[in-house]
């Protein structure tokens, strides 16, 4: 099938319906009407109050900001006006959990990607770092005052000085210590004082995050992909491998706990609420397990059309409430947007992603996991430049909003920040999306060394497969409690994001 170049979004602002609130005017000139004149003018006006007259009761007739102004006197008692939107809209950008750290993946070992922190309106460079290409799966952890960032190096798939895991000063950006590898680094977690790496050498590295020295090693003998998932609490270690094979470590001495195997490559890594271990294969395999490694359930996804068999699973699963997201891509388009829930239960289908809100004609393959708030999920849509928002209950799209320019593909997942989703795109910048506003509230470009825009970002075609001008971002930001954002490039650079009132 032909890739179609353009997409035009049908989600377009809501219809607003004429309103008058104004009374009448002017009623000192009835004094000098005769009596049948004011018969005729008391007739008229209940004609018009009680049929004629516009009183919001019609469907669609919701009461909005942006339709009139409101009168104080029109809002719950003790509201700020800040707050009017919020109260009319009944949008909640509230997480589902509280982070104090981001020590995973996408914050947390449920890969939700949402943090209360301080939001940037005015963003700028805090600093910028070479520390060698970041990968999709060179995603940075944050804890406490300190950056950890695993690095693909010079080049990608090659061997150099520059492959290894890297920590920095989280306000400087100064070099804390760095651990050396022969091949690429992949994905990193944390617990317990320990930085756990994988990478192309087929190897698990327990790293002391203190002063990265090594504190355990274990060999897989297959390259390992994906990002660690670290159970703290139960100093436990998940690694997936390009075999299937998923292994379970002590996180103190490394020492084997149990392993499983699923069909096809494990490229996210694994997923947990903290009781249940969920592993998505790429072939469309994924399995529930208990922290022993004891299998619950195991789920084959089909596609929902003819070309099922084509689909893969490649990013990491979420999991919230009592659902597990997941996405995919295949070698065409789908009908649909590419993402599925599963039952946290059972694992058996609540929904299949429906695009209600008529944003699109074809969806590309999704590389990316989504972020959570309030009841959305947050994603960016490839073959678009678009951010995209769900209905966590139905998986029905609910709105979608212009981010940069538009590409063929999308890597990163988002994040969310006090109600601003913070993605970056290939295009090589980054977005800041409100979403009780559902627009898009800063950019910055991060794929030069000049933090600005180049002069043909605008011009059609600029990105398609690639920046004409400037470096893509396939990593996914993370985001520290005071509001820092941090992520990796592929020019070969980790940027820190602050913002410019902040000092």
């Amino acid at each position: 099938m032909a890739r179609r170049t353009e997409y035009a979004s049908f989600l377009g602002p809501p219809r607003r319906r004429n309103r008058d609130f104004a009374g009448l005017e002017n009623r000192v000139a009835l004094r000098v009407f005769v009596l049948p004149a004011l018969v005729v003018g008391f007739v008229a006006i209940s004609v018009w109050w009680f049929a004629l007259r516009d009183d919001n009761s019609a469907v669609g007739g919701v009461l909005t900001l942006e339709d009139a102004t409101i009168p104080t006197v029109l809002l719950p008692s003790g509201a700020a006006a800040d707050d009017a939107g919020l109260l009319l809209s009944g949008v909640s950008l509230d997480c589902e959990e509280e982070l104090t750290n981001w020590t995973s993946f996408q914050g947390s070992i449920t890969h939700q990607g949402c943090i209360q922190a301080r939001t940037i309106s005015n963003p700028t460079i805090e600093w910028r770092i070479p520390m060698g290409v970041a990968g999709w799966l060179n995603s940075p952890l944050i804890v406490g005052d300190r950056v950890f960032v695993a690095s693909a190096g010079r080049a990608q798939g090659t061997e150099d000085a520059r492959d290894g895991v890297y920590a920095y000063n989280l306000y400087t950006g100064r070099q804390e210590w760095f651990f050396g590898a022969t091949l690429d680094m992949n994905g990193l977690g944390y617990g317990n004082g320990i930085i756990v790496a994988t990478g192309d050498e087929g190897l698990v590295w327990g790293i002391d995050a203190t002063d990265g020295s090594l504190i355990w090693v274990e060999s897989l003998g297959v390259a390992t992909f994906g990002y660690p998932l670290v159970l703290e609490e139960d100093n436990l270690v998940v690694v997936g491998d390009a075999d299937g094979v998923v292994t379970a470590y002590n996180l103190r001495n490394g020492g084997l706990l149990w392993q499983r195997q699923v069909d096809g490559p494990i490229r996210g890594g694994a997923v947990s609420d903290g009781e249940m271990i969920v592993i998505a294969g790429e072939n469309r395999d994924v399995l529930a397990v208990d922290k022993s490694g004891n299998p619950l359930w195991r789920v084959k996804v089909v596609e929902r059309d003819t070309a099922g068999a084509l689909a893969r699973i490649w990013a990491a699963p979420t999991i919230v409430r009592d659902l597990v997201i997941i996405t995919m891509l295949r070698e065409d388009t789908f009908a649909e947007p590419a993402i599925i829930a599963l039952r946290l239960s059972d694992g058996g289908r609540e929904w299949w992603a429906e695009d209600k809100a008529g944003i699109k004609n074809e969806w590309g393959s999704i590389r990316s996991s989504v972020a959570v708030v309030g009841d959305l999920l947050v994603y960016g849509e490839p073959y678009s430049d678009r951010l995209v928002a769900l209905d966590i209950e139905t998986g029905e799209t609910a709105w979608d909003v212009k981010t940069g320019a538009y590409c063929f593909p999308h890597w990163p997942s988002p994040a969310v920040v006090s109600g601003q989703v913070i993605i970056a795109r290939h295009d090589g910048a980054m977005y800041a999306v409100d979403i009780e506003t559902q627009t898009r509230v800063w950019s910055i470009y991060l794929g030069n060394g000049a933090g600005t825009f180049p002069a043909d970002f605008d011009d059609p075609g600029f990105c398609e497969w690639a920046p004409q001008t400037g470096y893509s971002v396939l990593a996914s930001p993370a985001v520290a409690t005071n509001g820092y954002i941090v992520v990796g490039t592929l020019e070969g650079y980790l940027v820190a994001i602050s913002d410019r009132s902040w000092g």
